[in-house]
């Protein structure tokens, strides 16, 4: 352990005034720019060869010095006064700033030192985790690399990229991907927590120090650009900017306001819809009562300022306001910045008095934020100490609350979760939790009566990733401590009115609904985490307007939004085929829409075309019967070998490739065992009609009796085909086979299955008393000591032999086991 910290030096100052600039700038927040520093000079003396210990350079310590540093930058005491050291760093700064670049650049090499990104991150996962979880973690991020990278989430290795928009996304893949934590199900926790800690890494822009291609301290950089992490992104600016661009365009209307909030300000779809929603309702309010002036979708800005003064000084529509929760006076504020326009203040109400009016205590508060971003654990002892020191750090002056105190006035601050304390704006910012309670808003006015709180994490789920919102169960203690009336808290939703019951399946429904998308098994199961998992999967399975979506997802029916017109007109075409041909496929339906109404199945883009058909069919299950792919008059089921049957009887001859024809066009495959009862195939090509079968069946078993001298043998086998009789067509392979399959008296076709491009099997007498193909390789196996009793080898030699056409069969390790047994007791016998 070091003895005494060493004191500061210019290189370890100049770091320091980058920390406070970054801060300064909005860059970093003041609690990440502390902990970049003291990342910073850590690594800096390790370098240096100086024994360090977990009290040098510090946060605690940064957070005291950077009040300094502070003064030094600004000339003036603030908190703390200014050091010699600091002055002097912060002077050269001001008035020598190429000499300050080259000092900054020099204590940049002591912190890299030649490493990597990768290196520096495993020094700071070194610092935030015990030695046993290093070891651990450092597997997981091979995982996440390989998988991230073969699915095209990244373009180059995990630790060469810090785009955080990019992390962003491998974090949400390793969470969300249900392939990924299925087969990673045991370490599934592991990864996620060892992800988590590289996109806070890289949020904080502690990679900013490493000299690598996307934020390499090039001399010529300014001291902001130097700190600044790649993906800071000052929003303010960009929306002035395209504020401005607004204003440059003639188009102002419902369409382009919501654009404009969901591609600008990167709102979510439905509160766009929400807040252009809302613009309408105030146009229809001001003209109902008669304002002087009450558009607000024109191309004359001033006229639309001028309504929204108007709106916002009315006393009915301040009313109105309060009772739709403030949604109109935001979206109005949101519609001031569209035209770009300055925000318009109203005088606040009572109400509104009230509610702006909760306990603060700004000096616990800015501990809290500062040092507890994490949550403060209550009823801890260790705590409170530490945010007395940090206190005192903080403000340099000792807190004299008693420990009782102190947990009763963070209590009143915060929002309590599994023993911790959360500062509201730490758990979401302002901005974020106007737009989540619009989307609440927004979701009870479309009709909805209940939303899962699973289904709004879901939704928000790319948001929360960057504040401290981590599951379901959370952001219900969030909405709990926030909701102020707006609705009713349950135990698994949240609800417009206080009545709501849901039964199971007015659960399960309402889930889906509120997704509004196909859904996972696993999605499910979470948000409704009070329902047997046999339970939802029986009713989902039980009832039509679920719909399998394929790759175990579903969605409810309802989310495919069709008018009676373009429902009509669906039925037309399904009607229409079926007078032709008595049915129609689901494929075939599905390219028939997209012809006609290729809107339609873009809007439903997410869904499968098995799904989509299935959601037709409730809508129209009352006017047609659908079975599997096949959708048939109402009443008349038709099946899949129906179809193949129907077609069969009816072509007196048909081509192996028009079959093929048949089974692309309906998404399946050929139905071969009921072609053969239905057609006779007379080569490899051709088909025809039953009643050209003329086969004198004495005649030819004959022949086969001297072709046959054993118990069986293999289809192939027979090539010449002169001794046999004719019967109209060329003998060959395919006509034999399907002869001994349908017509033979005396001997039976035991094979794995007809093939549409070979003939594979054995020609078995009737009289050898073997009864299937499984008997068949059993008895062959048996009787054939060549042949090594291994699944691969036996394969081998009944694909060469002719006895199958492909070197699989799924029972033959159970049937080796038996000839197995079979030869042995020959043996003995």
């Amino acid at each position: 352990m070091a003895e005494r910290q060493p004191s500061w030096d210019k290189y370890e100052a100049a770091i320091l005034l980058e920390g406070i600039l970054a801060s300064m700038k909005g860059e970093l927040t003041r609690s990440d720019a502390v902990k970049a520093v003291s990342h910073d000079l850590r690594a800096m003396a390790v370098h240096r060869g100086i024994e360090i210990d977990a009290v040098y350079r510090n946060t605690n310590g940064i957070s005291f010095q950077m009040k300094s540093m502070e003064s030094a930058y600004l000339g003036r005491t603030v908190f703390k006064p200014a050091t010699r050291l600091f002055t002097g760093v912060a002077s050269l700064y001001h008035d020598s700033h190429d000499e300050y670049q080259k000092l900054l650049k020099e204590a940049r090499a002591m912190i890299i030192d030649g490493k990597t990104v990768k290196d520096d991150f495993m020094r700071y996962l070194a610092e935030q985790v015990s030695p046993a979880q290093l070891s651990d973690f450092y597997i997981c991020y091979s995982e996440i690399e390989t998988f991230c990278l073969k699915i095209k989430v990244l373009q180059k290795p995990l630790f060469q990229t810090t785009d955080i928009e990019t992390i962003k996304k491998v974090q949400r893949t390793i969470e969300q991907n249900k392939f990924f934590r299925i087969t990673r199900r045991k370490q599934i926790n592991k990864i996620v927590a060892a992800g988590r800690y590289y996109y806070n890494y890289i949020k904080e822009g502690l990679y900013s120090r490493i000299g690598i291609e996307e934020t390499a301290v090039e001399e010529s950089n300014t001291a902001t650009q130097t700190f600044q992490p790649q993906h800071t992104h000052n929003i303010a600016n960009d929306t002035m900017s395209k504020s401005v661009a607004s204003e440059q365009s003639d188009e102002i209307n419902s369409r382009s306001f919501s654009r404009y909030l969901s591609e600008t300000l990167k709102m979510a779809d439905a509160t766009s819809r929400s807040y252009s929603s809302a613009i309408n309702n105030c146009e229809v309010f001001a003209r109902e009562h008669q304002l002087p002036s009450w558009q607000l979708y024109t191309s004359d800005r001033q006229a639309a300022q001028e309504t929204i003064r108007l709106l916002l000084n009315d006393a009915d529509f301040l009313s109105y306001n309060a009772r739709q929760h403030n949604r109109f006076r935001a979206a109005l504020q949101k519609f001031l910045m569209f035209i770009g326009a300055e925000p318009q203040q109203t005088v606040p109400t009572k109400a509104d008095i009230d509610s702006a009016s909760p306990y603060r205590n700004e000096g616990y508060e800015q501990v809290l934020r500062e040092y507890f971003m994490k949550g403060f654990r209550m009823d801890s002892p260790l705590e409170i100490r530490k945010f007395k020191r940090y206190y005192t750090a903080t403000h340099a002056t000792e807190l004299t609350d008693s420990d009782d105190d102190i947990s009763n006035k963070i209590k009143q601050l915060c929002i309590l979760y599994e023993g911790k304390a959360f500062l509201p704006d730490v758990m979401l910012s302002e901005d974020r939790k106007e737009e989540l309670l619009d989307y609440i808003e927004s979701a009870f006015a479309d009709g909805k009566a209940a939303i899962y709180y699973q289904a709004i994490f879901a939704e928000f789920s790319d948001v929360f990733l960057d504040y401290h919102i981590h599951d379901a169960d959370m952001l219900k203690a969030y909405l709990t401590s926030i909701g102020n009336g707006r609705f009713f808290i349950n135990r698994s939703f949240i609800s417009k009115t206080p009545d709501v019951s849901m039964d199971p399946l007015s659960e399960v429904r309402s889930c889906l609904q509120n997704f509004g998308r196909p859904a996972t098994y696993d999605e499910l199961f979470a948000a409704l985490p009070h329902l047997p998992q046999s339970k939802i999967k029986l009713i989902l399975a039980s009832n039509v307007e679920f719909v399998n979506n394929g790759r175990s997802e579903y969605f409810h029916e309802s989310i495919v939004h069709l008018s009676d017109e373009e429902l009509d007109g669906i039925a037309e075409i399904i009607q229409r085929t079926i007078d032709e041909r008595d049915f129609i496929g689901g494929n075939e339906l599905y390219d028939a829409i997209r012809a006609k109404y290729p809107y339609i199945i873009e809007e439903n883009h997410t869904l499968s075309v098995y799904g989509f058909r299935d959601a037709l069919k409730a809508k129209l299950g009352d006017k047609f019967s659908f079975k599997g792919n096949i959708i048939s008059r109402s009443g008349q089921e038709i099946s899949m070998v129906d179809v193949f049957a129907k077609y069969a009887r009816s072509h007196d001859s048909f081509t192996l490739s028009e079959l093929q024809g048949l089974a692309d066009s309906l998404a399946t495959t050929i139905y071969f065992d009921t072609v053969y009862e239905n057609s006779l195939r007379i080569s490899r090509d051709q088909f025809v009609s039953k009643a050209a079968a003329q086969f004198p069946v004495a005649d030819i078993d004959e022949v086969l009796d001297r072709i046959c001298t054993e118990k069986y043998i293999p289809l192939p086998e027979v090539t010449n085909f002169g001794a046999l009789p004719y019967v109209g067509f060329p003998w060959n392979s395919f006509l034999l086979e399907h002869y001994v399959a349908s017509y033979s008296q005396k001997y039976l076709l035991l094979h794995s299955s007809f093939n549409g491009t070979e003939c594979a099997g054995a020609i078995v007498k009737r009289s050898a008393g073997i009864g299937s193909f499984d008997d068949l390789i059993i008895d062959l196996l048996a009787n054939n000591n060549q042949i090594e009793m291994k699944k691969a080898p036996v394969l081998q030699y009944l694909s060469d032999n002719g006895y199958l056409a492909r070197r699989r069969y799924s029972e033959i390790e159970s049937l080796i086991i038996r000839a197995k047994a079979q030869r042995q007791r020959k043996d003995t016998d």
